[in-house]
Order: structure tokens, then C-alpha cells, then sequence
């Protein structure tokens, strides 16, 4: 990352993937593309077993368990030729949330809000799903102009986005305080504490 400042890798592009990242690299499109995987440093090699199968087992894989090294670009990650800004739209009260994202930047383009859930920290270790860090629960997109805003409206419903699988697999409802983040990947994040009894 810091001997390269860019890598494109495009796979099979197709005949006309030259020119769409030609229109990419030089400006005439601004991309809003985020990372459905995420790309750890070299040494991830050296932190995780790969004859492990287990997510949560060492330091864990993917976005929901790793905890090794910070990765190089995570889960979610993406850029764009323009910036956005996510607020807490206070008009909405739980179980509604209303995040209004705002183009504060000097062209059009797309952005993608997550909703991410944070188990709550008191989970007994003896449930693999004390180690999890987070998981997606739902994602939009959105396309706006500069200036413009738009407000994306989310209903939690305990009983289905909250739950979790116990270590018998079984779907549960763990006691205690979970967190729902609405991010952009990035650099935007608007996080609300649920408590559950």
C-alpha cells in the first residue's frame, strides 16, 4: 500500500471493461462500488490457520469475527470522487431510525448504507457467537446529486434482526445491549444501543 498508491484489479472485464476504467481512473464516472470481501495484509497468512474451518476459531475470518491485524481494506470498503455525510434524523423514534445522507461534495454519486449489528459484550464465551464483532442485517444504495440529501427509514424488529444462534444452532435472543450501526464502510457512522431484556 504504501510502495503502490493503486492496484486495479478487474478480473474479466469483458470488451468494454477498458473503457469503463478508463472512465473510472480519469474522472467522467464516479464509482460507488464497496468490498463484498475483505482484503487482509500479507501477513493474514501467518495470523489465521487456514486448516481451520472454523470462523471464530484464533484470531477468526471474514468481517463478523476477524481479529487480527486491521485489515488493509475491509468489509464495506470503497471510495468515491465525492463525500456524504450520515446524521440521525431525530424525527424517527425505535424501533424506526432515520438517517438522512447528505451529497456534501462537488458531484453526483452513489453511496451505500449499511445496518450492522453489534451483539451485546456480556454473551457467555462458552457461545461461539460471543466472539462474533458484527454482521450485516441490511444494505441500500442510493444515487444523489451535490447537495442534494435523501433520508433512508430502517424499522428493527427484535425478534428477527437481533437474533443470533446459540451453540447448539438454535436461533436466540440474547439478553443485554446490542448496538445498530448504520455505516457507509468508510469514514461515516451513526451507531443506537438496543436493550434487550
Amino acid at each position: 500500500k504504501d510502495e503502490c498508491p493503486g492496484i486495479i484489479e478487474a478480473y474479466y472485464p469483458g470488451f468494454r471493461g477498458a473503457q469503463a476504467i478508463n472512465d473510472v481512473i480519469f474522472g467522467a464516472f464516479n464509482p460507488g462500488g464497496k468490498m463484498a470481501v475483505t482484503m487482509y495484509w500479507s501477513n493474514y497468512t501467518f495470523e489465521s490457520n487456514y486448516l481451520e474451518m472454523d470462523l471464530t476459531a484464533g484470531n477468526g475470518k471474514t468481517y463478523k469475527y476477524w481479529r487480527g491485524t486491521q485489515a488493509l481494506y475491509p468489509f464495506g470498503y470503497g471510495i468515491s470522487y465525492t463525500n456524504f455525510t450520515f446524521k440521525q434524523d431525530t424525527s424517527c423514534n425505535s424501533p424506526q431510525y432515520c438517517i438522512t445522507i447528505e451529497n456534501t461534495g462537488t458531484r453526483e454519486g452513489h453511496e451505500t448504507l449499511f445496518v450492522f449489528v453489534y451483539p451485546p459484550s456480556n454473551i457467555s464465551s462458552s457461545e461461539p457467537v460471543s466472539k462474533m464483532i458484527r454482521h450485516l442485517i441490511e444494505f441500500d444504495k442510493f444515487y444523489l446529486e451535490k447537495g442534494s440529501k435523501t433520508t433512508y427509514k430502517y424499522t428493527l424488529n427484535i425478534n428477527k434482526d437481533l437474533i443470533l444462534y446459540n451453540s447448539k444452532g438454535q436461533p436466540t435472543l440474547f439478553a443485554g445491549d446490542y448496538t445498530i450501526e448504520f455505516s457507509n464502510g468508510v469514514d461515516q457512522s451513526v451507531k443506537n444501543v438496543v436493550k434487550v431484556n
